[in-house]
């Protein structure tokens, strides 16, 4: 990259590894790759900055999913890995959640982890009150907002925040 302010094709602006055409489509299989992807099994070092902290993680059994799991295990989070082991069989469901049981207790303890985070929040950002609305677009959810500002664990891709810190909605 030889100009950062000109506009450039990301496509052709980085190096790209001469691999042999895969043979198979995508996505295809790790096993049958040429060469074998590296989902960090032995080149990815964690720091413990997980530590302590709990993972699910859907697809965790290749590509990307596989990638994220080791990431997360190596630092120091405990990964549960939820798949589909029939590939061919796969499919989007929409609002799995409602209709198909495994993802239904999934979403539960997301949800029972997430309100458990913003409990341990609430000690260290009292006056958020995210003891109450858990970290939802509630009415004191928002006017405790605008009464003390976006804190740094706020997450800065909701809307209400992104307008708050005058970025792009």
């Amino acid at each position: 990259m030889s100009d950062l302010y000109t506009m450039q094709d990301p496509t052709t602006q980085y190096p790209v590894p001469k691999f042999k055409k895969q043979p198979q489509r995508a996505p295809g299989l790790a096993k049958s790759m040429i060469p074998k992807p590296d989902h960090g099994e032995t080149s990815y070092r964690g720091s413990g900055r997980l530590r302590n902290r709990k993972a699910l993680v859907t697809g965790g059994d290749s590509g990307i999913g596989r990638a994220t799991a080791i990431a997360f295990a190596r630092e120091g989070a405990d990964v549960a890995i939820n798949y589909f082991p029939d590939e061919a069989r796969a499919r989007a469901i929409i609002k799995a959640d409602d209709t198909v049981p495994a993802v239904s207790a999934a979403s539960i303890v997301a949800k029972v982890a997430r309100d458990n985070y913003m409990h341990e929040a609430s000690k260290q950002y009292p006056h958020y009150g995210f003891e109450k609305h858990v970290g939802y677009g509630t009415s004191l959810h928002m006017a405790m907002l605008k009464a003390y500002g976006v804190s740094d664990i706020h997450r800065k891709s909701f809307r209400p925040i992104r307008v708050m810190l005058g970025l792009s909605a």
